[in-house]
């Protein structure tokens, strides 16, 4: 990594430290709960990895979750895309909006596109609502520096 490609990402962390600035042990404590409500069949359900990873106008949350069942070990790779509370690019939340189009869209896409699982309207959980979905594996256009003139998907060729 060049110097000013590690600069640009630092400057994103402490730009998504400021926006969603979470206390990420006790987000996994809460959603470890909120986790079993919804897989009652899971057993020594657990989040073992969880990070910021992203997001300008919602935070995001990549985790995994693991669990026993049926004798088996399991898991589940996620993405939790968060309404923001405190910096909102747009005036009204679209977070609902964008989970039934993930949905509708998810079984017929010709791209990946994650399937999504659950929509939590309850800001009791973690501060404002969210969606659950699968992490896939690929390349995220950032918002910084601007994805549509630096960077490799500015950099494709018009065929790619």
């Amino acid at each position: 990594m060049t110097d000013q490609a590690a600069g640009q990402v630092d400057s994103i962390r402490q730009l998504q430290q400021a926006f969603f600035d979470r206390d990420l042990t006790a987000a996994a404590t809460r959603l470890t709960g909120w986790f079993q409500a919804r897989m009652p069949a899971a057993r020594d359900l657990r989040i073992s990895r969880i990070e910021t990873t992203g997001g300008l106008s919602t935070e995001l949350l990549s985790l995994d979750v693991d669990w026993r069942e049926d004798g088996s070990e399991r898991r589940l790779p996620l993405v939790l895309r968060i309404d923001p509370v405190r910096y909102r690019k747009r005036p009204q939340s679209a977070l609902r909006r964008e989970f039934d189009i993930l949905s509708l869209l998810s079984p017929f896409a010709d791209v990946p596109t994650p399937a999504v699982h659950w929509f939590e309207e309850d800001a009791d959980v973690l501060g404002a609502q969210f969606f659950v979905m699968d992490r896939i594996d690929g390349n995220v256009p950032r918002d910084q520096p601007p994805y549509g003139s630096q960077g490799w998907l500015a950099e494709m060729a018009p065929t790619e």
